[in-house]
């Protein structure tokens, strides 16, 4: 992409730009050598360590002192290590291997869990250190600002976003830790930019989807959730532990002011208040919450306008870097010309962010990737490790949703049968939210999946419970469905088939016995997908552990946003459902919501397989006189013949539902033997390929073959 040369310094200098791959475009020089304020780092840009590294050097040698900031907070956030070589241990990909396959670009749990395990843990001392670890390996790479810690107080357990990504749900909890992570990063010099300001604990909206509502009043906002971050700026548990920047969320706070925080002046004169004088960048503003409430050039503009001194605009992932940096820098700039901002806001904005990048200055290392980079790796898994068996040791039920109380219910059996239904099906109605909510990720394991059975593998279930028998019958039914046999899905139980109709008691406690099931039943190409609703069943963790330690691609299904067990997936499905009608009752809400997952899960896959034309199932197995009808009406709905005609076509196809589906699209007729053989030698050219966009069953390219022929 060519340079621009008609940049603008004054409204450069607020923006954090994303890129695209890990080498500078021309036109991301241009914007750096102009005074572009800075990179924000994502997956895209780091596929290895050393890869990082030498973008860190190239963005430094083409701006003046530009931020370098990443998303690295630990647990699943993590721009560093999502694409790695799965959890064999340190030191991930340090330096440049062979190009990462579609398996390995799935994001995973990085070397530091999830701040909440360090909330359960409740070691200050090893907060700390983790932050250290973290930025002695960020100062290395070059980075010089984290949008780290999260201080955010988790008071909503059905909140979809925050969840295991704050240290607690109690404000205290949560302020020591965050000072403690943000004394980390400091004595690395990296600045440490807290987030999401005035807190995004009580949402029960993802904001990259859609805008959330704060309904809490004034001083429980501020008591429970605004003030670890305004004890974070003025040092009130340590000096060094004052936070230089914060991120303003897109959140909307009615007992505040009016508009999003993010965008609408009220956050700063409360940051303000508070004596706050770092810099306030925003969350990414190409997220749902934004671009649906003002659109992205305006929401830049108004962003600006609330004083804000830094935007980031997003990710390279929703829109091109070329794109976004343009949209915003001539927005900006349309709205200096129109009077609506000043370019002494701009170069006032600019300054106070250049101030907090000289406070927190690293160093451009000197030192080769590749034999410095380890140790520093190597000892983040070790504090990683050491807080997961910490944090784990602590989890009791009260920490698990499914477990807790569920206040809506309390009176259910007080109410009418029609009442107590009622506030059933309430709770219920949840579980379609929940697993929306997780959309991204079910797709992402879907993708998984595919490549996995194309691959000749086999994705395996492995569940107790509940959640064991949603799985084996999610299996079964993709038999009949789509001809998938035991070889595609499989699976496994804890307590073995006869746990399906009784209890087997301690069959979910014994980790050995899932990890023998892996040794038993898988192979290297396959794929293992834990469910558990709790988030942390022995069993579940055997067989994820085993299947880590073969190398094996793995995955999560829970109701548990918190689960412990999702650092052993490399994609987790961490359904926010909440407590339950009856508390503990995880065939309820929580099993709704993992049988919704799971349908969509193998059914995704099932048609990017090509076992359906349009939304038609194509391969039933027909072994019954009602499924030898539904292969005629599939056949009749789908080319508009009638029922004598699709029941005369699949006889004279030898009951072939394909051939005779490729042949009538054809307008050919089924009843001629050259006519069969051509639309058979056509299908055979065209099988089913997951690759082929918008024909994955081949169908339609064989058909339009035979028209041809």
């Amino acid at each position: 992409m060519s340079p621009r040369t008609d940049w603008d310094p004054d409204v450069l200098g607020v923006l954090l730009a994303p890129m695209e791959g890990t080498k500078l475009s021309d036109f991301m020089r241009s914007a750096l050598a102009s005074g572009l304020g800075g990179i924000t780092l994502f997956a895209p840009n780091t596929p290895t360590l050393g890869a990082t590294q030498r973008l860190c050097a190239q963005i430094r040698d083409a701006g003046a002192d530009p931020i370098i900031a990443i998303d690295e907070e630990g647990g699943r956030v993590t721009r560093l290590f999502g694409h790695g070589d799965g959890f064999g241990g340190p030191p991930g990909r340090p330096t440049d291997t062979a190009p990462l396959t579609q398996a390995e670009t799935s994001r995973h749990e990085g070397p530091l869990p999830a701040a909440a395990v360090f909330g359960r843990a409740d070691d200050e001392d090893l907060t700390a250190r983790a932050g250290a670890a973290l930025g002695a390996l960020l100062a290395e790479l070059g980075i010089t600002m984290d949008f780290a810690p999260v201080a955010d107080v988790a008071t909503n357990p059905e909140n979809p976003v925050i969840g295991h990504r704050a240290f607690s749900s109690d404000p205290a909890a949560a302020l020591r830790h965050a000072a403690a992570f943000t004394r980390g990063l400091h004595s690395a010099g990296v600045a440490a930019c807290a987030k999401h300001f005035p807190g995004h604990g009580d949402a029960d909206t993802d904001s990259h989807l859609s805008m959330p509502t704060i309904r809490l009043d004034r001083a429980t906002v501020l008591s429970d959730h605004a003030e670890p971050f305004s004890a974070l700026w003025t040092g009130e548990m340590d000096g060094a532990a004052a936070v230089d920047a914060v991120m303003t969320g897109h959140l909307e706070v009615p007992a505040l002011g009016d508009g999003p925080a993010s965008l609408s002046r009220w956050s700063a004169d409360l940051l303000d208040e508070i004596g706050f004088t770092g810099v306030i960048v925003t969350d990414a503003l190409d997220m749902g919450a934004v671009t649906h409430a003002a659109g992205f050039g305006d929401g830049c503009i108004r962003a600006l306008e609330a004083g804000a001194h830094l935007l980031c605009l997003g990710s390279p992932l929703q829109a091109r870097e070329h794109d976004l940096l343009t949209a915003a820098h001539d927005a900006i700039l349309g709205a200096v010309g129109s009077g609506r901002l000043t370019r002494e806001q701009l170069r006032d904005a600019h300054q106070r962010a250049a101030r907090c990048q000289r406070a927190r200055r690293v160093t451009a290392p000197t030192r080769p990737a590749s034999s410095d980079l380890e140790p520093l790796v190597a000892h983040l898994w070790q504090v990683g490790d050491e807080a997961r068996a910490a944090g784990e040791s602590s989890v009791s039920a009260a920490d698990v949703p499914t477990e807790q109380r569920n206040e809506r219910t309390r009176h259910i059996d007080t109410v009418s049968t029609p009442d107590a239904v009622d506030l059933i099906l309430a709770e219920e109605q949840t579980s379609v939210d929940a697993v929306r909510s997780q959309a991204a990720q079910i797709a992402e394991l879907a993708e998984i999946c595919v490549d996995t059975i194309v691959s000749g593998g086999t994705v395996h279930y492995v569940g107790a419970g509940t959640s064991g028998r949603l799985a084996v019958l999610d299996a079964a039914e993709l038999l009949p469905t789509f001809n998938a046999d035991s070889d595609v899905f499989a699976a496994h139980l804890a307590g073995g088939p006869s746990a399906m109709f009784h209890a087997v008691e301690g069959a979910e406690d014994s980790s050995a016995a899932g990890a023998a099931l892996i040794a038993e039943h898988c192979g290297g190409c396959d794929t293992v997908i834990g469910l558990a609703a709790s988030g942390r069943t022995p069993f579940v963790r055997g067989a994820l552990e085993a299947a880590r330690a073969r190398r094996l691609r793995t995955g999560l299904i829970s109701a548990n946003p918190s689960a412990p067990l999702a650092g052993l997936a490399n994609v987790a499905v961490l359904l926010p459902t909440g407590p339950e009608a009856i508390a503990g009752s995880t065939r309820m809400k929580a099993g709704t919501a993992q049988k919704m997952a799971l349908n969509a899960l193998s059914t995704a896959t099932m048609v990017r397989l090509g076992t359906t034309y349009e939304n038609l199932m194509i391969d039933v197995r027909a072994t019954n006189e009602k499924l030898v009808e539904r292969t005629a009406r599939i056949l009749a709905t789908a080319t508009g013949i009638d029922a004598d005609g699709a029941r005369a076509a699949l006889r004279a196809c030898d009951g072939e539902l394909r051939t005779a589906l490729v042949i009538l699209l054809a307008g050919e007729d089924p009843t001629d033997p050259a006519v069969r053989e051509s639309a058979r030698a056509a299908r055979a050219a065209a099988p089913p390929d997951p690759s082929r966009d918008g024909d994955p069953s081949g169908i339609r390219t064989a058909a339009e073959e035979l028209r041809r022929a």
